[in-house]
């Protein structure tokens, strides 16, 4: 705000000493700090509330940008969503009974056998479904 140094406190002293006297300045000494003091915590008061506004409207603008951004829960809601799909097309592509579960063992087993037999010669490996085959064609013949 202002300064005042100590000469010029001096002078107002002084002065308020001839103007109002001995026998009252002790009492208007008391009035002065009173109202100073008031004056002091009005201030005070006026600059919190002027900081308290100034946060609040921050608050509503920090508020208003996170409900204008994609929100935490449209995130999680779509990750549901793909946990969701992704667990249906594994449940899809599982067997539904035993004999499903079996016949994909077998189908696997049969690949590896495939692999492994391929890498040693490259003649393909006849399964038992076409020596099935080939011998029911040679008994009809």
């Amino acid at each position: 705000m202002f300064e005042i140094a100590f000469n010029e406190i001096f002078l107002i002293m002084v002065i308020a000493l001839v103007v109002v006297g001995p026998e009252r300045l002790p009492a208007m000494a008391r009035k002065a700090g009173a109202l100073m003091g008031k004056m002091r915590r009005f201030v005070t008061n006026v600059k919190q509330d002027i900081d308290k506004e100034i946060k609040a409207d921050e608050l509503k603008q920090i508020m208003q940008d996170q409900a204008d951004s994609v929100g935490i829960h449209d995130i999680i809601e779509e990750t549901r969503e793909s946990f969701e799909k992704a667990e249906a097309d594994y449940n899809q592509d599982q067997p539904k009974n035993e004999n499903e579960k079996l016949v994909n063992e077998a189908l696997a087993k049969q690949d590896k056998l495939a692999n492994k037999s391929s890498e040693k010669t490259t003649e393909p490996l006849n399964t038992s479904l076409e020596k099935d085959q080939a011998k029911s064609n040679s008994s009809h013949s």
